[in-house]
């Protein structure tokens, strides 16, 4: 299906643009990621519509993506596992957002242990994406001061955006844990 699709726009495209053989690769690349994302976030925005809670979930997804930018995260080994794995963290993780009460309690525990995350382990990217050795302080300062960002949008708000942005930069970060960082 993405493929026939992929292949009926890239060549309306070079129908009026002529392309080089790299152009051509990296063309049908691009398409291929853009009709990915956007299949995994019909499926994401269908699922959260079904459970009632599609404009929090995505808030919840740009400020999880938003994280993800500059932290990283871990990736799975193919599409089905990553479709899975996203909506149930996005829409999950809204849900779950939505059912805990809003405490000076939550916000001591989540905030700290986000900095904590993200000391530790961030930044996270796969062998696909490595970075190099003389980034990682400049990529942990831009997620740190993200991150202090979002959580004090969020408690400063104090409604249910604030358990929304609290637990989505958590969900993140939980996915820089696993593995090992490919730097180089």
């Amino acid at each position: 299906m993405i493929s026939i699709l992929v292949n009926f726009l890239h060549s309306k495209i070079t129908e009026i643009t002529e392309l080089s053989q790299l152009e051509n690769l990296k063309l049908k690349l691009g398409l291929e990621c853009v009709m990915r994302q956007l299949i995994l976030a019909i499926l994401v925005f269908a699922v959260a519509l079904v459970y009632g809670v599609l404009g929090e979930a995505i808030v919840f997804w740009l400020v999880f993506a938003a994280v993800r930018s500059v932290a990283g995260g871990a990736h799975l080994k193919n599409g089905a596992a990553c479709t899975i794995a996203t909506t149930i963290i996005i829409v999950g993780g809204t849900v779950m957002a939505l059912n805990i009460p809003y405490s000076i309690f939550s916000w001591a525990v989540i905030v700290p242990l986000s900095l904590f995350i993200v000391f530790k382990f961030a930044p996270k990217y796969s062998e696909n994406y490595p970075i190099k050795y003389d980034q990682i302080q400049k990529i942990k300062i831009q997620t740190i001061l993200l991150i202090l960002l979002l959580d004090t949008t969020g408690i400063l708000v104090q409604n249910k955006w604030t358990n929304i942005i609290l637990c989505a930069v958590l969900a993140e970060l939980i996915t820089v844990i696993p593995g090992e960082n490919h730097t180089s």
